[in-house]
Parts: structure tokens; sequence; C-alpha cells
């Protein structure tokens, strides 16, 4: 190191040298300090003034204390791998005297800010993003290469016909993103180290591609082909929604419907991207979570501090350790996960086995050594805690508290149902038979039903007051706080100034709205063929007004999941609209909400994405293309894979299925199209 000192004073030795303490933000980094893996912070050094050597400050002095007159400071910290600094440290910048008084500390001091602030500048303005995603860019660094291609789509491929499988077994297990993305390290890193390094040319006769050249290994498995092949496994690989309209008709209606398919509302991100993707305040903490982990892999050797474990290393050691401990709640001891231990003490009392049971009581119990029960709706980990806690204080009021008081005081003549279930029932608590009120062309005959009454427990009820609570708060709370923002993006006007993350995005192209356009215009024929082709009892226009609800009602659900990691849903705003229009039409009630709900979910999902990738600064139009060409492959492999499924599979959503594949979620479904 070095720094500047008036020539006229003598050397001080260490011993007794002045000390100038200078508190810099954990966040100041040089551009060509950032590696692989995160700088490393400080908050405070000591620098002698005859050595250049930086020592801990146990007491550090503000900047606006007055500093020794003899001594400047001018440095940022770094990481110990880069700069040619085996003490993690940048060589102070001398500050040569220019003029007279430019020796004068109250000059100089300063103009050293300055240039540590304009650094400061070139990171984002949230500590947890500057803390999770690397503020610069290798525009160089291949991404659309084969071996993504083929590492994502095969993942794509098994991860969706898994899920699709699961999703009809009870007790039903998930595969997850969380999963695919160790996976697809994995592999990557294998393919980097085992495929030749070579130039291929294509022959000059093959017509378009002629003449051609590729590589099957471009260099080292990087973060940007890692994140397209995460957006490949992500909601694009979970269960269409769709498949439960299927399930219901053919199960509870006797009707053979075709093959769901997903529908692709990637339109909705050209519109939407200014609002939730370009403004650094949109923080997505989901994707802040996925842009560590990815960081975690693809830093190589470097080492956080001065500690000798690396990311990548004690990444490895947690899931490992995690994996052997999960055997106890999982497998040993399942006592663990639904720890209700009120009930082991009085467990014939039914009041307290309904108020403190896990599985099908209140949880009033609140202990649990499962992680996987404790992250059901979103890892704490991830999810900020004052979102966690808003979501405990509404449980809290509405189900441990309104709910039993409206139990037990047999409001609306539930008191002789179960507490909790999403069942329907009749009058004598028994499984409701839907074919007593149907006319024979699935319509609903209201005099039968006046005869023959539905009845659902009390737990299911208030899942419906809340929706409708939420879902009416949710859109009347964004218009009052963001409806100057939304109207200014509806004007063209910018919703915040770009950070580093959005300037370093604008090397690179935009989708073109006419690639929108033409989604769209292609997920709409599919729509209306379906709908005309499986005769479900629905007007196209239907489309039409499930697409614009979607897409209003898209705008609170981002701003909700961009803030809070939890996306809203809305299914039971669908439900009320399409059982007021189409009444006593259950097919057509289902086919508007199956609409609904996976135009705003995948919706959703794709802008989700496009966040990932600016915070990975992977192209728009890469991100946009993998998206694409995932759904398609997709949605045909779990459309061949259902149909496979309903032809071979014996007793399919049976109580007494062999293999345990009685479609749980389609009790649900059925029982929503009874209510409305």
């Amino acid at each position: 190191m070095s720094l500047a000192t008036p020539h006229s004073e003598p050397p001080i030795t260490p011993h007794e040298g002045q000390t100038l303490p200078l508190p810099l933000p954990a966040h100041a980094q040089l551009p060509w300090t950032r590696s692989t893996a995160a700088s490393q912070s400080i908050d405070s050094v000591i620098l002698d003034i005859s050595t250049g050597q930086r020592f801990p400050d146990s007491n550090p002095r503000r900047l606006d204390q007055e500093p020794p007159s003899a001594t400047v400071f001018h440095g940022v910290p770094a990481t110990a791998t880069e700069a040619g600094s085996s003490s993690g440290t940048i060589p102070m910048k001398e500050i040569e005297p220019q003029g007279p008084g430019s020796q004068d500390p109250e000059t100089l001091m300063p103009r050293a800010m300055a240039e540590i602030e304009e650094h400061v500048e070139d990171d984002s303005p949230y500590p947890i993003v500057r803390a999770c995603v690397s503020n610069t860019d290798d525009p160089d660094m291949p991404i659309m290469t084969l071996r993504m291609w083929a590492v994502g789509l095969t993942l794509n491929i098994l991860g969706g016909c898994i899920n699709l499988f699961l999703n009809l077994r009870y007790p039903s297990i998930y595969l997850t993103n969380a999963i695919l993305v160790v996976v697809a390290f994995v592999i990557g890193k294998i393919l980097e180290r085992i495929m030749p390094i070579r130039l291929w040319i294509i022959p000059s006769w093959i017509p378009l591609i002629g003449d051609r050249s590729f590589c099957l290994n471009p260099g080292p498995f990087n973060i940007k082909e890692h994140g397209l092949i995460c957006m490949m496994t992500g909601d694009l690989i979970s269960t269409p929604y769709g498949l439960n309209l299927v399930l219901t008709a053919r199960k509870y209606y006797n009707l053979s419907l075709g093959p769901s398919a997903l529908v692709l509302p990637i339109s909705f991100g050209w519109i939407t991207r200014k609002l939730f993707v370009y403004p650094s305040s949109k923080l997505w903490p989901t994707n802040l979570a996925l842009s560590a982990v990815l960081n975690a892999f693809h830093a190589g050797d470097a080492k956080k501090g001065n500690h000798d474990l690396t990311r990548l290393r004690f990444f490895t050691i947690v899931m490992i350790l995690y994996a052997f401990y999960h055997f106890l709640p999982g497998f040993l001891f399942t006592a663990l996960s639904y720890f209700s231990f009120v009930c082991w003490i009085r467990p014939n009392n039914v009041v307290v086995n309904q108020l403190f049971g896990a599985a099908t009581g209140l949880g009033m119990s609140l202990l649990s050594f499962d992680w996987f029960q404790i992250a059901l709706i979103g890892s704490p980990m991830i999810i900020p805690w004052t979102v966690s806690a808003h979501i405990f204080a509404g449980f809290v009021t509405f189900y441990w508290i309104l709910l039993p008081i409206l139990y037990y005081t047999d409001t609306w003549n539930t008191g002789h149902l179960p507490i909790m279930g999403l069942s329907a029932y009749d009058r004598f608590a028994q499984p409701y038979d839907l074919n007593r009120v149907l006319n024979p062309d699935k319509t609903l005959n209201v005099t039968a039903y006046e005869e023959y009454p539905v009845y659902i427990p009390i737990g299911f009820v208030m899942t419906y007051l809340v929706a409708f609570i939420f879902t009416t708060t949710l859109v009347v709370a964004t218009a009052l706080d963001y409806g100057k923002e939304v109207l200014g993006v509806a004007q063209s006007k910018s919703v915040e100034n770009d950070d580093i993350h959005a300037r370093l995005m604008k090397r690179y192209p935009e989708i073109p709205g006419a690639w929108s356009a033409g989604v769209l215009l292609v997920s709409l024929g599919l729509a209306i063929t379906a709908i005309k082709i499986a005769d479900l009892d629905t007007p196209v226009w239907a489309l039409f007004l499930a697409m614009a609800i979607s897409f209003v009602y898209s705008i609170p659900a981002l701003y909700i999941y961009s803030y809070s990691g939890k996306a809203p849903t809305m299914n039971l705003t669908f439900e009320l609209v399409a059982g007021s229009i189409w009444r006593g039409r259950p097919l057509a009630l289902m086919t508007f909400k199956i609409i609904s709900v996976q135009w705003l979910l995948l919706g959703v999902s794709f802008i989700e994405n496009l966040k990932l990738g600016h915070y990975l600064k992977i192209p728009p139009r890469s991100t946009f293309t993998v998206q694409i060409v995932a759904a398609i492959v997709v949605s045909a492999t779990q459309v061949g894979l259902q149909e496979w499924i309903f032809n071979t599979v014996q007793d399919l959503c049976e109580a007494d299925q062999k293999g345990f594949l009685i479609c749980p979620t389609t009790g649900v479904f059925y029982t929503a199209s009874i209510l409305w």
C-alpha cells in the first residue's frame, strides 16, 4: 500500500505512528475487484501510516471527526484472490499535491470519499441484493449452448412427468426446482470434463444451417447456462392445472375430455416488465435466494473472509447433513413431523384433538421438527420476517380465534362436520352425491338441490371468507399505493432510476413486441380449439373475459410476489365470477377457472424468470426463447403421459387404488364445482 504524507515530515515507526480509522460501506467495491464469490466486506480498518498495513479497528472513528493532518487514505476492500494481493487489499492510490493547500486534509478527504461513493453507486442500493447478486457482467459468456439445451430439456421432461404422476398419488410428494438446480450443476460439471473441446462444422449441403459451426464443450459450465436451466425446471414442470378438469370430468361427471396442456400467457411479460423487472425496488426474494445459490455454485475456490471453507463446500456439507437428518421426521420417527404432544396426553378427547391436532385439527401445538412442514407455505429463510409475521397474525385471528367460535356455536349448521376438511357433505355428514342434483345435460336441478343441500366444514368456509377479503383488499391497496406508478408506466414514464443491473442489461436487445403478440395469438388459437373440440359448455367469449380478469389481477399479484416472495392465489375470485355468470353449469365454471388461474400463474412465473435473468445478466430474448421451448416440450410429454396413465392404470382416482393413485386434489376441485 502507499499513502500520501507531507514530504517535510520524517517517517514514523509503527510503534509510534498515528492511525486513521476509516469506516467503509460493506458494498464499496471497484469493478475489477468483483470475483465469482462475493467480495470481502469490512466495517472498519486501521492503516499504519508508515507501513500501510491494515488492522481491525476496535474503536472506529467517525468520518466527521478531524483526521490527522498528515494522512490521507484512499482505497476500498477487495477479495484476497484478486488484484494480486495476498492480504486481501487493493494498493492504496497515491494522491499527488495539486496546488496550494492541496495537502490540507480538508481538501483531500472529500476527494477520496467522492471516488469511493462513485464506486458505491455502481451497485444496488439494497444490501440484500448486493449480498446475493453480482454487479458485473461478461457479455462474451456462452449462453445458448447445446449443453444447456440438453441438460435443461432433459430435466424439464423428467421433472414434468414425475410431478404429474406423483400428483395423482397420496401421500403426494413433489420434485422441486431446488433439487433440480443441484442435479443440473452436477451434470453440467460432468459434461464440462468429458465432452471434447473442438469445433464442428455442419456440411454445406444441409439447408439453412450448412457451413455453420458448433461446439459441444464451449468451456466451463457457467452461471448463465445454469440460470436458463433453472427457468426450464421451475414452475413449468408443475402439474398443469387443467389436469384437474380432466380428472373431475372423468370421475364425477362421466365425461371423457381431451388432454390438458399448458397455455402460453407469456405476452403478459412484455407489458409488465417495466413495473416488476427493471426497478431495483422489486427485490423478488425467491430470485435473490436462487441467485445466491447459483453464485455459490460458480464461485469456484473463492473463500469468504478468512475462512478456509468455500461456499460450495459449505453448501454441500449442509445439504448432506440435512439429508441424514430428514430420515428422523421423514421415516424413523414421523411423529416429529406432526409433533402434537398435547394430543398424546389426551388422545381420546375430541376437542383437544380438534384444536391441537396438526393433520386434521387447527395445529395449536405449534411444534414441528420437519423442515418440510415448517417451509410448507414458504421458507422462512427466504420470505421476509415481516411477511411471515403478517401471515401468522392473520392465521391466528381467523383460524385460532374466529373459527372455533363459529364451530362450537354451530354457526351455519356445521357443528356435526369435521372442523377442518375440503370435501362436501350432505346433512348426515356423508360424502355428497352430485348425481342426485344433476340433469341429464349435466346442469343443476334446482328442485333436487333444495331437497338435497350441500354442507361444507367450517374450515372450508373460513378459507372462502379469507379469500374474498384478501382479493378485495388486494385490489384496493394496490390502487391506493401503486396506482400512480402503474399509470406512469402506462404513459411510458420511468418508475425509478436505473441501478447498475438495469444499466448492464441495456447492452442486450429487448424482446420484440411482435414475439409476444405471436405467442398470444397462438395461445388464443389453441384455447379456442380446445373449447370447441371438447364441448366444455363454455362460450368462446369466456376465454377473453378470463384473460382480462387474469391480467387485472396479475398487477396486484405481482406487487405482492415481488415484495414478499409469496404468490397470492385468486382461484376463488374466478369461481365467484363464473358461478355468477353460468349458474348451474359446472363444466363452464371449471373451464373458466382453469383458463384464468393458469394464465395468471404462468404469467407471473414468466415475470419471475425475467427478473432472475435480470439478476444473472441473461439476455431477455434468451429467457423468452428458453421458456417458450420448455413450455411446449413439457406440455407435449405431460399430455402423452397423461393419456398413457388413463388407458393403463386400473381404478384410477378410486379410494382403494392399489398404487395409491387416488387423485387427492380432484376432490377439492369437484367440491368447488358443486358450490359455485
